[in-house]
């Protein structure tokens, strides 16, 4: 029984021995642990220096490939760098290039005249708001349906003996008169002429409102150019209506133009708000309104 009890004892002496060795390897561990991570925080810190331990492994891939990508667009781009100058060419404003798809209007020339078409619809993502897509659809129509009145109006309204080229509609309106709500519509679609030139819808409204001299002709060009009778009565007007000058008399004849002008434009523009007393005091202020009535008249040196 004695040796039972000394044999118990040593066990537990020698169980009780190995976890008291245990505990401390583990605090010798931590300790060697802790001193390492000293050594390296102050090896980093060295000279106020801050160095970065670890970049995370998505974080690494991602700033590879984006860095790839980058030096790849630069050199792209700096191949394409050549200035019109070292080809010895000048770049010209005029006619701008456009995607196929952005070319709204197309003027083509006929027998009878000046025909503008359309040339295909904008799509609209906005897939949402069902009623607000559609108004936006409905304003886009409008605005095109007035631009090409306007074009083909206007361009229909100069005589047999004047010459037309797509640059006499530069300047000639505002967005205000076309109802235009979207200024994109003018600046990001275009119009391709019958002389294949292409130029950005906003060429019709310019810089600022033309003149009062150059907004009452744009209005008897359209009219005419509606309504080629006007063209006729023009004539008559220079025969029997106008001073030496060309400046327009108060006639009925006069009165029954302007009338009719100002009513075909108003029926078609937005915001048009003058009356024949003033339309013809624009007109008689107007230099290229008299040097055509003076034509008409029969004036060659005019």
């Amino acid at each position: 029984m004695t040796k039972i009890k000394k044999g118990k004892t040593t066990a537990k002496k020698v169980q009780k021995s190995a976890v008291k060795n245990r505990e401390t390897i583990t605090r010798v561990n931590a300790s060697i642990e802790k001193a390492l991570q000293v050594d390296i925080f102050n090896a980093l810190n060295k000279d106020e220096k801050i160095y970065d331990i670890e970049i995370p492994e998505e974080q690494e891939e991602y700033s590879d490939e984006n860095n790839d990508e980058f030096d790849s667009e630069n050199a792209f781009a700096e191949a394409l760098s050549i200035k019109p100058e070292d080809l010895g060419l000048e770049l010209e404003e005029r006619p701008k290039a456009s995607p196929v798809n952005r070319i709204r209007l197309r003027v083509v020339k006929g027998p009878d005249g000046f025909v503008c078409l359309n040339s295909g619809m904008r799509a609209f993502v906005n897939k949402k708001n069902l009623k607000k897509r559609y108004q936006m659809r409905l304003d886009i129509y409008e605005a095109t349906e007035r631009i090409k009145w306007f074009v083909q109006s206007y361009l229909n309204g100069f005589f047999e003996f004047e010459e037309v080229k797509p640059e006499v509609l530069e300047g000639v309106t505002t967005s205000i008169q076309l109802g235009i709500k979207y200024r994109s519509l003018l600046t990001k679609n275009y119009i391709k002429f019958w002389n294949a030139e292409i130029w950005a819808l906003n060429v019709m409204t310019g810089s600022g409102r033309p003149n009062k001299g150059k907004q009452a002709m744009a209005l008897v060009r359209l009219a005419m150019g509606a309504d080629q009778t006007l063209k006729e009565t023009a004539r008559e007007i220079a025969k029997h209506s106008i001073t030496a000058d060309g400046t327009l008399k108060k006639t009925m004849r006069v009165e029954r133009f302007l009338s009719e002008t100002l009513k075909i434009v108003k029926k078609h523009l937005i915001g048009i708000e003058v009356s024949s007393k003033e339309l013809q005091n624009m007109l008689n202020d107007s230099k290229e309104f008299r040097a055509l009535i003076l034509k008409l008249r029969g004036d060659k040196n005019d």
